[in-house]
């Protein structure tokens, strides 16, 4: 599901594959380092909330309450 001018649209897209969940972690670590739209959110990364914003900011996710999920999926996690 993406946004679209704010209205969600179902797309199909394909994935990356990977062997195991620490390779799938470099690659996102990567691709945040080396596109400098990112270098932002990277730079207050530090702040979760400041980076989850900076990451929606930056146009990383189309929709527009990903940072609040994001925040939202942390504070569940700090509950359990």
């Amino acid at each position: 599901l993406e946004f679209r001018a704010g209205v969600p649209v179902r797309e199909q897209a394909q994935f990356r594959k990977y062997a195991d969940i620490s390779e799938s972690f470099s690659d996102y670590v990567r691709f945040l380092q080396t596109n400098p739209r990112y270098q932002d959110a990277l730079a207050v990364a530090g702040d979760e909330r400041d980076f989850a914003f900076g990451l929606q900011n930056a146009g990383y996710a189309t929709d527009p309450a990903y940072a609040d999920k994001i925040l939202a999926i942390v504070q569940q996690l700090r509950a359990d």
